[in-house]
């Protein structure tokens, strides 16, 4: 009875133990992983929904925003698919399959990049206007955005962690902490109303600028095959705070997979920073005309066409 008693005592030990160490390497790949952990200076997030906003947190400045949009609003959906209302993106991406189509959006109309996205998991076609006035602020209330982040009724790109971190940056922030930006739209000989991503820029470039990205320096040149991919992306980099100073056509092969090319002696913030968001492969080389040149890739151009 002895043997068998210790015996189970030993197993016991070693399951706590390998408990222990698979808890360590989660909790290490989380940390790793977090989004929020390395970003320094602005966190976008969309709360897609009945009446979707945009929630941007200074980390660095403390300067919040909130943008809010109209369900009728026709926008360009980047991955090729046309104009559609902001009220119907949602059962778009049930069809498609593919929450991203919710990201790449926003981050297009904002003309900077959206990292977190919050969309229902089963939504309807939104066709009502906004629900407060123009001269209104739309309400800033905590404790719905933050239920939203960990709901089960919601998808989100959000990992656990971060989703700690998010939750903590919403509830240290109050209503009058945030500036409400206001969007653009031009209407067509159909009565449609566009979106209009141009004039959203114009008025707010440099809003989601991430400093220390600005204050780097870095020259982007983006290599394309297709061109409205690169000037939607280059949109969205520039709004970071990232400056790109030329777009030029790709004349070999395009790579399935889009790759950085830098040749500093140490990798800067500004590849990590792009090479994080859009998955890009990194290479050293000697590069000319710019710090660094983007070649887009078949992949990410399919995305962001």
């Amino acid at each position: 009875m002895a043997i068998k008693k210790k015996r189970k005592n030993i197993f016991v030990i070693i399951t706590i133990v390998f408990l222990l160490i698979y808890s360590l390497v989660v909790l290490v790949r989380s940390l790793k992983e977090s989004l929020l952990l390395n970003i320094r200076d602005r966190i976008n997030i969309v709360f897609y929904g009945e009446e979707s906003m945009v929630v941007s947190f200074g980390i660095s400045d403390n300067v919040n925003y909130i943008v809010t949009f109209d369900n009728k609003d026709k926008v360009t959906v980047p991955g090729g698919y046309g104009r559609y209302p902001i009220g119907a993106l949602g059962r778009l991406t049930e069809v498609e399959k593919d929450k991203k189509i919710i990201q790449k959006s926003f981050s297009s109309m904002i003309s900077g990049y959206v990292d977190f996205y919050i969309v229902p998991k089963k939504n309807i076609i939104y066709s009502d206007e906004k629900m407060h006035q123009e001269s209104d602020r739309p309400e800033y209330i905590r404790r719905d955005l933050i239920a939203r982040i960990f709901s089960q009724k919601e998808f989100t790109n959000i990992t656990f962690l971060d989703k700690l971190l998010a939750a903590s940056l919403i509830a240290r922030r109050r209503q009058q902490d945030f500036i409400f930006l206001k969007t653009y739209t031009s209407e067509t000989e159909n009565d449609e109303t566009l979106y209009s991503e141009k004039n959203f820029l114009k008025k707010y470039k440099g809003f989601f600028y991430h400093q220390s990205l600005r204050e780097e320096s870095e020259d982007v040149k983006i290599v394309y095959s297709t061109y409205k991919s690169a000037v939607i992306l280059s949109r969205v980099i520039e709004g970071q705070g990232i400056r790109v100073v030329d777009l030029a056509l790709n004349k070999e092969d395009s790579t399935q997979k889009c790759i950085i090319i830098y040749d500093e002696k140490k990798r800067s913030k500004t590849t990590y920073y792009l090479s994080q968001r859009f998955g890009c492969k990194v290479q050293k080389e000697s590069v000319e005309g710019a710090d660094i040149i983007i070649i887009l890739g078949k992949d990410l151009e399919k995305n962001w066409e």
